[in-house]
């Protein structure tokens, strides 16, 4: 198929394209115009190994230090990668995030892991909000929660605050800027439907019209269906328009008299004789 043949059937069926087409064009006007923007924030949360654990002559030189709990089993992971993916999963959980709306967040933030090459790993924040103070105040709750459940996580093993993790906040979310990704992303999907819609509205109007020429039509007989000159040449003496040419005799058919032999009795004579009384036949009446 052709472009040509493609652009033919659209426009066959234009009654379909053009409804869906504007259609189309009015959500992306919609999106255009009317839908208020989205700004987005950003910021970004630093993680930090604790200092090692006090080594013998420490804890000699000062018994205090014995007795704080300085094993954190996350440090013992090796690699803080670990701890920020377990960070992520835990902040863009369905509960942190209906916590973080109910503090005025936005739902549609994410956190991601930096792909600069180096360590400690780096969180990457992004909030949204129908205006700018709405989306740095955004990414600044998603910031503090980090912070809030990477204590959290520490905690649960009763480790001394002086060997915790930690988290800084590196970029501060101060400014928002209009995020175009997602209007473009809307458009995307606008666009796409109605292509879609185009095309499903075609496909079943050229079904129709294929069924509507697939009807069965009235069948004709094979001497109507052929051309009269074929008709007038192949039918036989019998069919032709004139009645046919009878013969007329100006008398009946001439009949034949045959001479009875002398002394012959027909049957007939014999059996008249018969039912008028006189004597059955006899053997020389046959003679």
């Amino acid at each position: 198929m052709d472009v040509f043949t493609i652009f033919a059937t659209i426009w066959r069926n234009k009654r379909v394209v053009i409804p869906i087409g504007l259609l189309t064009l009015l959500g992306i006007f919609y999106v255009l115009e009317v839908k208020a923007p989205v700004y987005q924030s950003d910021a970004s949360v630093l993680l930090a190994n604790p200092p090692s654990a006090p080594t013998t002559a420490q804890i000699a030189a000062d018994p205090k230090l014995g007795k704080v709990n300085s094993n954190n089993p996350y440090v013992g992971y090796g690699n803080l990668v670990l701890v920020a993916d377990a960070l992520i999963e835990t902040v863009s959980s369905p509960a942190a995030q209906s916590a973080l709306e109910q503090q005025g967040s936005s739902s549609a933030y994410k956190v991601t892991l930096s792909s600069a090459y180096g360590a400690p790993p780096i969180l990457e924040i992004a909030g949204e909000g129908s205006n700018p103070t709405a989306a740095i105040h955004s990414a600044q709750l998603v910031s503090e929660a980090i912070s809030q459940d990477l204590r959290t996580m520490q905690n649960q093993y009763h480790v001394d605050p002086t060997y915790m993790i930690t988290s800084t906040e590196l970029v501060k979310p101060t400014n928002a800027v209009s995020s175009l990704s997602s209007k473009l992303r809307t458009l995307v999907g606008f666009f796409a439907l109605g292509v879609i819609a185009m095309l499903v509205g075609v496909s079943i109007a050229e079904a129709r019209r294929a069924r509507r020429t697939a009807a069965p039509q009235p069948r004709e007989s094979v001497v109507d269906a052929q051309p009269a000159e074929f008709v007038a040449e192949q039918r036989p003496a019998f069919y032709a328009d004139s009645a046919p040419e009878t013969r007329e005799y100006d008398s009946a058919p001439e009949t034949r008299e045959y001479d009875e032999p002398e002394g012959f009795r027909s049957d007939r004579d014999v059996y008249r004789r018969h039912a008028s009384g006189v004597a059955m036949p006899s053997r020389n009446d046959y003679r």
